[in-house]
């Protein structure tokens, strides 16, 4: 992928990314930028390992001046940016929690009422998922690692 077609932010947080990864050019592209004409910005979705039992992949993207990273349900922005060229220890972070969810040292947790969504985050592997005061009737929690080590589905009586 050349980084040349993405906007200065984008291409910024995608230097970094494939320094870090650099096997995972081959999963990125360029989307069109839909709030500006200034490039477009990154999308790289990281193929799920086998026998994996993700909603959806790891994914990073780059738009409006932030990052959102995010596998099964769930995802984080990061938007602590400042000026291009001074962002290093905000793609730090963007790059640390990704080595969190590969290391397994975060989960995706979402709660369920049958096939409906109500909620997810994501929290350390070490910590009981808790849902929010903003998460109501929901009859099962599913808790996904990027390896699958601390993959399970707890079903519960609707709580509401």
């Amino acid at each position: 992928m050349a980084t040349l077609e993405l906007n200065e932010f984008s291409r910024e947080i995608a230097d970094k990314l494939f320094e870090r990864f650099p096997e995972w050019r081959q999963y990125a592209r360029v989307d069109k930028n839909e709030n500006r004409d200034e490039g477009g910005v990154l999308y790289v979705e990281i193929p799920v390992l086998p026998d994996s039992n993700l909603n959806r992949p790891l994914y990073i993207l780059t738009a409006n001046e932030e990052v959102v990273v995010g596998f099964d349900s769930d995802h984080n922005h990061f938007e602590d940016f400042g000026e291009s060229g001074n962002n290093d220890s905000a793609i730090q972070e963007v790059l640390d929690f990704i080595v969190d969810i590969l290391e397994e040292r975060v989960v995706a947790v979402s709660w369920w009422a049958g096939s409906s969504l109500r909620g997810a985050t994501m929290i350390p592997s070490s910590s009981k998922p808790t849902p929010s005061e903003h998460i109501h009737s929901f009859d099962h929690v599913r808790i996904r690692s990027w390896k699958g080590t601390y993959d399970r589905d707890i079903n519960t009586q609707l709580s509401t």
